[in-house]
C-alpha cells in the first residue's frame, strides 16, 4: 500500500501503444518530469536524496512490470 502512489505514478508516465501517449500528457498536455536523482555524493538533504532514490526505483520496476504484461 505505501508504494502504490509510486506504482500510479508509473502507470500514468507509461506511452500506450493505441494512443502512443502517457496518461499524463492526456489529462494535463505536459508530462511530469522524472526523478533523476542518482548523486548521492552530495550530502546536503541526503536522506530526502536517499528516499526520492527508493522512490525511483520503484517507479522504474512498476514501469517494467507493466510492460512486461
Amino acid at each position: 500500500v505505501t508504494k502504490l502512489p509510486a506504482v500510479e505514478f508509473a502507470i500514468n508516465s507509461a506511452y500506450s501503444d493505441i494512443t502512443e501517449y502517457a496518461p499524463f500528457f492526456l489529462n494535463s498536455e505536459r508530462m511530469p518530469c522524472s526523478m533523476i536523482w542518482d548523486d548521492l555524493s552530495n550530502k546536503e538533504y541526503l536522506e530526502v536524496k536517499k528516499f526520492a532514490l527508493g522512490l525511483k526505483n520503484t517507479i522504474m520496476s512498476a514501469h517494467d512490470s507493466i510492460l512486461v504484461y
